[in-house]
């Protein structure tokens, strides 16, 4: 005998500005009133339950639109719970912050008033300044996918990561990594001294700092307006892994594919809320944490591909040309060195012990960083 539950209230969405139709305590009674009801009847069914999952929906909300390159992961994620369990456990992605917007989303899962919500731990620096830079913001570090998430998961295990999440109500359930991040311009740039002006939209805290070392002028333009941004001028180039701008269609105002790589990273995270992931069956955390994991290796070998196939397919066929960076030495003499700026930034929070333990971590990533 299987009960349904249903995790994840109603939201409304006014302004842009998400809120809860309920309060957080009586959604809270509700909640845990169900689990405990639904594992009481499945217990006390059968001594075959361990091998079954409890029928439940989970609402996840993500910050990003369905037709995002990437987004197909999550997707994969919901898709593979759904069908491990047998249809037991349904995924509902609520897509394009329809449920909260990007920066909106952490809240809202550590609250509890989602269950599930994907978006950039990235954006969050001041509530997780240790997690939110595993495989993330070290410029030049991580070579590929693997080196990223390999940070990411021995992030994980830092005391002080578990502790900035479970302050947030949060668990980290995986991490998205992306191919190394490049320039697409309006322009070829092949130089240091081509850099130097440069407008850049830049996303984030160290990536900003890193470009403005080199002299080029880091603009903040959310990235759904960064195609609009370069067909007006108002920036010379985007800044990301060169398989994502054929999704939102940046190959149509930018032409050049700058070859300069600043390494992978972690751009994103499914997230669930700490007391919802504590209050299930440990079938269902071992199952969402199996799909984690092959969701992350399957991640690896296709985004290995894709960045092949971007470079011999889909550019030529969108009439994008890849660009030969020649200074590549000189951009790493001359450029900030943003572990040592997260270094600094940690001890001044009284949080040197942590980036005493991490920033090995790091510093190993980027000796083996590879163009």
């Amino acid at each position: 005998m299987r009960t349904a539950i249903h995790f994840g209230m109603p939201i409304r969405v006014r302004g842009g500005t998400a809120t809860t139709a309920r309060t957080w305590e009586e959604k809270m009674k509700r909640f845990m009133t169900g689990i405990v009801a639904a594992l009481t009847v499945g217990l006390g069914a059968t001594s075959g339950w361990a091998e079954e999952y409890p029928a439940m929906t989970l609402n996840m909300a993500h910050y990003l639109p369905e037709t995002y390159a990437g987004v197909e992961w999550e997707r994969w994620w919901a898709d593979q719970v759904a069908e491990r369990s047998d249809g037991a456990i349904t995924i509902e992605i609520f897509w394009g912050g329809t449920l909260g917007g990007a920066t909106e989303i952490l809240e809202l899962v550590g609250s509890g008033a989602v269950p599930l919500g994907v978006t950039a731990q990235g954006y969050f620096m001041s509530d997780l300044p240790v997690a939110g830079t595993a495989g993330n913001l070290m410029m030049r570090t991580h070579a590929d996918p693997a080196a990223a998430l390999d940070t990411w998961r021995q992030f994980q295990k830092d005391a002080q990561v578990q502790k900035e999440l479970k302050d947030a109500g949060l668990v980290e359930l995986t991490a998205q990594a992306s191919n190394p991040y490049k320039l697409t311009c309006v322009k070829p740039v092949r130089s240091l001294e081509a850099i130097k002006g440069l407008r850049i939209r830049v996303p984030g805290a160290y990536m900003p700092e890193w470009w403005a070392s080199l002299g080029a002028v880091p603009v903040n333009v959310p990235l759904a307006e960064q195609y609009e941004a370069i067909q007006k001028g108002t920036v010379d180039c985007a800044y990301s892994p060169h398989d994502q701008i054929f999704s939102t269609k940046l190959d149509e105002v930018a032409k050049y594919a700058i070859d300069l790589s600043t390494g992978s990273h972690v751009t994103w995270n499914i997230f669930m809320n700490r007391d919802a992931y504590e209050a299930l069956p440990e079938t269902v955390k071992t199952l969402f944490q199996t799909v984690s994991d092959d969701m992350m290796a399957r991640m690896v070998v296709a985004y290995d591909t894709l960045a092949r196939e971007t470079v011999e397919v889909t550019m030529p066929a969108k009439g994008v040309e890849l660009v030969h960076f020649d200074d590549v030495d000189k951009v790493d003499a001359a450029a900030l060195d943003t572990i040592d700026l997260w270094v600094q930034r940690l001890g001044e929070q009284g949080l040197a012990d942590a980036a005493e333990r991490l920033a090995p971590i790091l510093r190993e990533k980027r000796a083996s960083f590879d163009d």
